[in-house]
């Protein structure tokens, strides 16, 4: 052990004596733990056989009679006990203190050549100094950190900075680890001299990439002991969704990405000039999504329906949309009925509404879905008929009159006269929810299929498992939840996943969490209710750290038990294995091997009990496995894997070994008779190819379609896979991504490495069947075009010539930044209703060649939907308890003359001149002065957007 003699050169009489006696305690310390901390190396460069050793003497249920081999011997055992038990008090004091007085703040300094630069600064906020030993800071990042530069002494500077204010003259006082992951670890070295009461440190931090906003900034760090039995402490400072720790954005080097960059936050003059849109005053009576067609009777007679004095009448096999609708309209009795098939006509019957199947559809709807259906309102005969080829169809209608329905006061529905003929445009109108990085629970699933099924949406893809954790019960494989679906303090995970993405150091956080069978049979039944398809989905052999560590505990606990061949049976990782690499998620052991056949005895057996929790509720039909981003480099140093291709001529290097999973996976899903599907890049060889579906050994074959950053030259994949015989699912990144944010602020929510932002404007002028007369600016903001971007020579714009092969649109939300439910809400709605818009209907402007012709006809069908939202949409959102986004206001001075408006004509703009303290609706005769706090109210008066400050 080197002797600290920095410190005895800078430190003054009473701190050295002070960190004399702390350095006695450390000695004392570290004696009575040696043997404790050498069984626990601290070295970190250590093998996977390492990490699975220790698990089985950690982790299984004769682990107390193993972790006594590790021990001195049983004359010393009580003398080191006690010693341990007051050195760890004396440890856990230290984090306690830590974890409340040390104040953390995260000020980001700005974006350099493709760099970002932020100082962290460390005060202590109590009345205790904090020692320099012992203890260590547990941070999550979204963007690398340069661990080289900052251990290395290396100042990271901008070209602007002469010398960094903090820079250390002596040696380095922290050193920086990647633990794995998002994680990262900053610990004191010997040179580090503690913190007097007041006294602060600032660390500057870097690397590749920028940080703009606050969202990506993650809380909830905390301090730890490694090498003691004491408990990690959440950093009080860092904790919360507030992220009061982080920095303000105000100068532009702190929210711009580059020189390039163009996407400004809009000024509130700029947001009103976008926001500009003819304001209807109300909804005008439409339906979201709209329907193929809908006949206003032209009497101006309004149906009023009591629920008292009506009923529902259903022919057999409606039993189940018959209770929605008289829960939905407080209808008192249902009757079942006999109605044939082959009537394809209303059967209107006085104050009932009646829903029957019919296979005779109007000779208009020439479509073939089992979804189209006929909604008629005899206003004059108090009668409403619903019918369509299947139950769904029939549920559809059922929307759309709850659509049209507006309640009173008395608690009677209105309704007008109306017919509607309606079918969807695709049969795929889909949203991802990513339950990985952050649990959402069943109650906030069926949640979203309730609102869901409000709009005609139908397949809820949920991403079950990923690097961060596994999220469904596997009977069986019992690890992979019980190991898999916790996340907390675990340097070397041997009882669960480290902790991530600021799920904190206690397993009780939203980084923790599984449905049992019982809740996925209850999220089953509640889709089958609402007409929504549930398509899980296991991302392998990539994005796949939970499921691996989830393995080896199984391993270790059946090789503890002396049962090697149960224990090998599912081994998903190549125990010899040296490969070195990162994952685009920065993890070192994320890919299934895919060299030994453990791993598709894994693959089956997850898919066939998979299948079984769905069979006798919601047959499956769809298996999806993700297959993206594998790491190049992740089978290298595998001996396996050298092995394997010495025996497989066919394949060239390990990098076409994801590949070859691919194959093997896509053929097991298909063997039990599903559908597989994965996502774009899953079918892609090393070389840039299509994998043929014909290899894939399966009927049908779906490709989703994301990544679609229109500079790269990828976005024809989408037609191309169509075109190759593929099923497609659009989910393009530019107008798709759901946990992008809705503006380029720093202050609103979201990541943003796909685009800036998309708000629900942009979804909306998507057009699938014409992704590229979609484009409408670069990655850096600046406005383009299909002739800017189809005209390079480098960019391939491939049409798309077999457009039955394109299923539907798919919102994705990966949940990195989605702690909560509300934040669910908040990213999802109403941009959802776009989606809902684009992929029912599609629109008369989708089919104009001429750009200019095309813009006008587009304008009027916003205006339409802007105003239905406003007016309707987001107060039928309320009453369904979605915390939906608020878009800030937009607002312009003109003569001394306050002017404002919002993204959607309807909602309320309040106005604050006491910096936020009281709050009025805008009243355009008043003439407003001063420093004045902007916001859009919601409805019920519950909620308001960000503020936007406006000197008036």
């Amino acid at each position: 052990m080197r002797f600290p003699v920095g410190i005895l050169r800078r430190c003054h009489p009473v701190r050295c004596i002070r960190f004399g006696l702390v350095l006695i305690f450390a000695v004392v310390l570290i004696t009575s733990l040696w043997q404790y901390a050498t069984s626990n190396s601290k070295q970190h460069g250590r093998s996977r056989e390492d990490d699975v050793q220790d698990q089985s003497d950690d982790d299984h249920p004769h682990s107390k009679s193993l972790r006594h081999n590790h021990r001195p011997n049983h004359v010393k055992s009580s003398l080191v006990a006690d010693g341990r038990d007051k050195a760890d008090r004396g440890v856990q004091s230290q984090l306690d203190y830590i974890g409340s007085h040390l104040d953390v703040r995260y000020t980001v300094v700005g974006n350099e050549g493709g760099k970002y630069f932020v100082d962290v600064t460390l005060s202590n906020g109590g009345q205790t100094p904090i020692e320099p030993c012992c203890w260590a800071i547990y941070l999550y990042h979204t963007k690398f950190l340069d661990i080289y530069f900052f251990n290395s002494g290396i100042p990271l500077r901008m070209s602007n900075e002469r010398r960094h204010v903090e820079e250390n003259t002596d040696g380095i006082t922290f050193t920086l680890e990647h633990v794995n992951g998002y994680t990262f670890r900053l610990q004191p070295t010997n040179r580090f001299v503690g913190l007097e009461p007041g006294e602060q440190v600032v660390l500057r931090l870097g690397g590749g990439g920028w940080a703009v906003s606050r969202s990506e900034v993650i809380p909830n760090w905390y301090v730890a002991n490694d090498y003691s039995l004491s408990e990690p402490r959440l950093l009080l400072s860092t904790a919360g969704e507030e992220l009061k720790f982080v920095g303000d954005f105000d100068p532009s080097k702190r929210w711009s990405r580059s020189d390039d960059d163009v996407c400004v936050p809009f000024t509130p003059d700029d947001r009103y000039a976008r926001n500009k849109v003819h304001d209807l005053g109300s909804d005008a009576g439409g339906i979201i999504p709209t329907p193929l067609s809908i006949q206003f009777k032209k009497d101006a007679k309004k149906l009023r329906l009591r629920g008292n004095s009506w009923m529902v009448l259903y022919t057999p096999g409606l039993e189940n949309e018959a209770q929605y609708i008289q829960e939905k309209l407080n209808i008192s009795s249902l009757k079942s009925t006999e109605i044939s098939r082959s009537i394809g006509k209303a059967q209107c019957r006085t104050n009932a509404i009646t829903l029957h199947l019919s296979d005779k559809m109007p000779s208009t709807v020439v479509s073939e879905s089992l979804e189209k259906y006929v909604l008629v309102v005899g206003a004059k005969k108090d009668c409403i008929s619903i019918f369509g080829p299947s139950a769904a169809g029939v549920f559809r209608g059922v929307a759309s009159l709850l659509s049209l329905a507006s309640r009173g006061e008395d608690g009677a529905s209105t309704l007008p006269g109306v017919i509607v003929v309606d079918a969807p445009r695709y049969p795929y109108r889909g949203v991802m929810v990513d339950v990985v990085r952050h649990f959402h629970t069943k109650e906030e699933l069926l949640q979203l299929m309730r609102a869901m099924a409000v709009y005609k949406l139908n397949k809820l893809h949920l991403h079950l498992a990923d690097d961060e954790g596994w999220r469904l019960e596997i009977p069986g494989l019992d690890e992979l939840t019980k190991f898999g679906g916790v996340r907390g303090h675990a340097f070397r995970e041997l009882s669960h996943i480290l902790s991530l993405l600021g799920s904190g150091p206690f397993t009780n956080s939203s980084g923790s969490g599984f449905y049992t069978v019982n809740d996925y049979r209850e999220i089953l039944q509640f889709a089958k209710s609402h007409h929504v398809e549930i398509i899980p989905e296991f991302d392998m052999p990539g994005h796949s750290h939970a499921a691996i560590k989830s393995m080896e505990a199984r391993y270790a606990r059946l090789m503890a038990a002396g049962d090697e061949t149960e224990a090998m049976r599912y081994l998903l990782s190549d125990l010899a294995d040296r490969s070195s690499y990162l994952s685009g998620q920065f993890y070192r052991d994320s890919a299934i091997n895919p060299c030994i056949e453990s791993s598709y005895r894994f693959v089956e057996y997850v898919v066939r009990e998979v299948k079984n929790l769905h069979k006798d509720i919601l047959p499956l039909k769809v298996f999806h496995f993700g297959g993206d981003e594998v790491p190049q480099e992740a089978y290298s140093g595998s001996p396996a894997c050298a092995e394997f291709l010495r025996s497989h001529k066919k394949l060239s290097s390990s990098k076409d070994l994801k590949a070859y999973f691919v194959r093997r996976a896509a053929m097991i899903v298909a063997r039990y008779g599903l559908t597989p599907m994965g996502w774009e890049d899953a079918f892609t060889m090393s070389n840039g190819m299509t994998v043929s579906v014909e290899e894939l050994q399966s009927k049908e074959v779906i490709s989703q379609a994301w990544y679609n950053t229109w500079e790269s030259g990828l976005a024809h994949r989408a037609y191309q896979y169509a075109n190759a015989g593929y099923k497609v699912v659009l989910s393009p990144t530019t107008h798709f991504y759901y946990d992008n944010p809705q503006e380029p602020d720093p202050e609103d929510w979201g990541l943003h490495w796909a685009t800036r932002y998309i708000n629900t404007k942009r979804s909306f002028n998507f057009m699938p069947e014409s992704i590229y007369d979609s484009i409408d600016y670069d990655f850096w903001g600046r406005a383009i075009s299909k002739t800017d971007l189809c005209n390079f020579n480098r960019i391939e714009c491939v049409p798309l010539r077999i457009p039955e092969n394109v299923l539907g649109i798919e919102a994705v939300m990966w949940s990195e930044l989605i702690r909560t439910p509300g934040r669910m809400d908040w990213m999802l709605w109403p941009r959802l209703l776009a989606l809902a818009e684009r992929s029912w209907h599609r629109a008369s402007w989708e089919t104009i060649e001429l750009l200019s012709k095309r813009l006008i006809v587009r304008k009027e069908d916003w205006m339409s939907f802007s105003n239905a939202v406003g007016y309707k949409e987001l107060r039928r959102l309320e009453e369904l308890g979605v915390n939906y986004y608020l878009p800030r206001p937009g607002a312009r001075l003109r003569n001394g003359k306050l002017w404002v408006n919002t993204a959607f004509p309807g909602l309320v703009v309040q106005v604050s001149n006491d910096a936020g303290h009281t709050w009025n609706d805008y009243d355009e005769t008043v003439k407003y002065s001063g420093h004045l706090l902007l916001a859009t109210r919601s409805h019920d008066g519950m909620r308001r957007s960000v503020p936007v400050a406006l000197d008036a």
